[in-house]
């Protein structure tokens, strides 16, 4: 019984469950509130020439990287201040807003140093917005490009999908800069792999015989 007599149980004893789905959104704004103030902050990224201050436990919950650097019997698991190498600055502060506020925005600008920094963060879900994002924006002019860049980094579906865009582009590819930019060798390899589609439905692909010879004209050309 509390004070004033008011009864808390039942006699069944029964209880109620309080769920508040802002609690998390809450807490992170405020945390976010005070990294942008400097306020408990307990680590400061260094790099390049660029100090970035933030919480260890916010970045380690969504960071595997950072999760092993300061979990685990490393030196940095002990220290405030950690140097940061082969990784953007502009990337790695967008990446540290990312872990309080779970948004983040990929475009030309950014999408070439944000996607190897996700990848070295072990952030897979800003990883595979970059993914998309270049899925997105693949065109005769540049999908030998991200085809490349798909490689470097590992990005298997997104480089199963560019060099598939490049046999069914083929024609076109093979007029744009970056074909002629190749060296002999990947012209090549291209050629040696593509695939001329037909242009609509009803059209027959194009016999061997015809395929090499445009082939080996498109390796004169360039």
């Amino acid at each position: 019984m509390m004070e004033g007599g008011m009864q808390l149980l039942n006699r069944d004893g029964h209880s109620i469950s309080h769920n508040s789905k802002r609690h998390y959104h809450d807490s992170f704004v405020s945390m976010n509130r005070m990294r942008q103030r400097s306020l408990l902050c307990d680590i400061v990224l260094h790099v390049s020439n660029k100090e970035i201050k933030a919480h260890k436990v916010v970045l380690a919950s969504c960071s595997p990287y950072f999760h092993a650097m300061f979990t685990n019997e490393m030196s940095e698991s002990r220290q405030t201040h950690v140097t940061l190498h082969d990784i953007d600055p502009q990337a790695l502060e967008q990446l540290v807003q990312y872990a309080y506020t779970a948004e983040i925005v990929v475009g030309e600008g950014n999408v070439q140093t944000l996607l190897p920094a996700a990848s070295l963060l072990q952030l897979n879900g800003v990883r595979d917005a970059c993914c998309k994002f270049l899925l997105s924006q693949l065109d005769p002019s540049n999908c030998l490009g991200i085809r490349g860049f798909a490689d470097t980094h590992s990005c298997s579906d997104l480089l199963k999908s560019a060099h598939k865009y490049v046999l069914q582009h083929f024609v076109e590819v093979s007029k744009t800069e970056e074909f002629m930019l190749l060296p002999l060798k990947q012209k090549e390899e291209n050629i040696l792999s593509c695939s001329i589609l037909p242009s609509t439905p009803s059209r027959s692909f194009i016999e061997p015989a015809a395929k090499t010879r445009v082939c080996s004209c498109l390796l004169n050309t360039h």
